[in-house]
């Protein structure tokens, strides 16, 4: 059986809650500083929606987040 990787087009949509957990940042954290960081995202019904491999991504570009740009 043919094992298929998923493109990035059908990586499930996750909410702030389960980046902010991956980032080891409160969610209030990433509502105040995703705009003006630059964390990509998008907004489905209301909410900000992000996928995972874009948040890593942004990651690896911006360096680790410091203590002072807020943590938690």
């Amino acid at each position: 059986m043919k094992t298929l990787t998923p493109s990035p087009d059908r990586e499930p949509l996750v909410d702030v809650a389960v980046v902010a957990e991956h980032l080891d940042v409160s969610p209030k954290w990433i509502e105040r500083n995703a705009e003006r960081l630059g964390l990509p995202r998008r907004k489905i019904g209301g909410r900000w929606r992000f996928r995972m491999s874009e948040v890593d991504s942004w990651v690896n570009n911006q360096g680790a987040l410091s203590d002072q740009d807020g943590g938690q």
